[in-house]
């Protein structure tokens, strides 16, 4: 195989170079070249600006400084002595108020009782014990109770007169007083009725013109009648026939009732011709006078009916004391 003067250079040069590398690998003795490696950082001899560290000195002596002028834990002791003296000032003022250093009178702590039967009988005298109760650590002056009696709770006064509005001074009361009064009165109605009775209080405080009120009620409620009334008649007749009623009164009471009378509303188309007894003249009340217990009366009216087929008429009664006030539908 022939070569050319190029090729014998380059295989020359070849040899060459893998007889350098054998000698390197198999030399005994090993040299290195210097490295060129890039120093740490503590072999560094870079200058540092000290601007901020005398900016940090100074504000760590201003922090120093405002330490030493405010103790640790002085913000929050301040508040909590400032809520200590708060609280004290504030049980000191409910001391002074309920213990009697301001004139401080409420109406809730005042009571206006009523003690009475739940129920009574129709024409029984109810009696009525009224306590009035000054619940206050100081008195209420120029006290007085003013009564409202209803209907069918009749009381009279020393000359006879029925009183509906009954006024009572009472004055002072003093604290933790108690002033009672009786109220009494005879029971009209009919069984069931219900009779409210209303007591208001006005009074005064001290150092002051003001007027206060505070009121109260009480039922009393009629399980019996005293007086019954039942009519009798026939339930049918024939237009422009005479027909006759009976008014029976009777009394449910032991005791005497006073004053008793009747008035009659008539049907339209009845037209009354006689009655005995008499009523008063052009009215349809008749006077029945004084009851005892257990007895009874009786009006008789006669008249003449007229109407249509088929109507009915109806023919109501009235029974009570005289004063028409009292008057109740049985």
């Amino acid at each position: 195989m022939m070569y050319t003067r190029e090729e014998d250079k380059k295989e020359y040069a070849e040899s060459e170079r893998l007889e350098e590398l054998k000698g390197r690998l198999y030399r005994k003795t090993f040299s290195r070249k210097k490295s060129r490696l890039r120093p740490s950082l503590d072999a560094r001899d870079t200058p540092i600006v000290s601007s901020w560290q005398e900016d940090e000195i100074a504000s760590s002596e201003t922090v120093r400084s405002e330490n030493e002028l405010l103790p640790r834990g002085g913000l929050q002791k301040k508040f909590l002595i400032t809520s200590i003296v708060f609280f004290l000032i504030a049980v000191a003022v409910a001391a002074f108020v309920f213990l009697g250093g301001v004139n401080f009178i409420s109406s809730a702590n005042i009571s206006i009782d009523m003690d009475a039967p739940v129920s009574v009988s129709g024409g029984d005298e109810a009696s009525v014990l009224l306590k009035i109760t000054n619940g206050n650590n100081h008195p209420i002056r120029d006290a007085h109770i003013i009564i409202a009696y209803p209907n069918g709770f009749t009381v009279t006064d020393e000359e006879g007169n029925y009183v509906k509005n009954e006024f009572r001074t009472i004055g002072t009361i003093d604290a933790g007083a108690i002033s009672e009064h009786t109220l009494k009165g005879i029971v009209f109605g009919g069984e069931g009725d219900v009779k409210t009775i209303t007591v208001t209080l006005e009074y005064r405080v001290e150092r002051s013109d003001t007027v206060y009120t505070k009121a109260q009620t009480y039922d009393l409620r009629i399980d019996s009648a005293p007086l019954g009334v039942s009519i009798v008649s026939l339930t049918e007749v024939n237009s422009g026939q005479d027909t006759e009623f009976l008014i029976t009164v009777s009394s449910n009471t032991d005791a005497v009732v006073h004053d008793v009378a009747v008035r009659v509303e008539f049907p339209f188309g009845f037209e009354a011709q006689e009655a005995e007894p008499l009523p008063l003249e052009g009215t349809s009340f008749w006077r029945i006078g004084d009851m005892p217990a257990g007895e009874s009366r009786t009006v008789r009216i006669r008249g003449v009916i007229t109407g249509e087929n088929n109507d009915e008429k109806v023919l109501h009664a009235y029974v009570g004391r005289e004063d028409a006030e009292h008057f109740g539908e049985l």
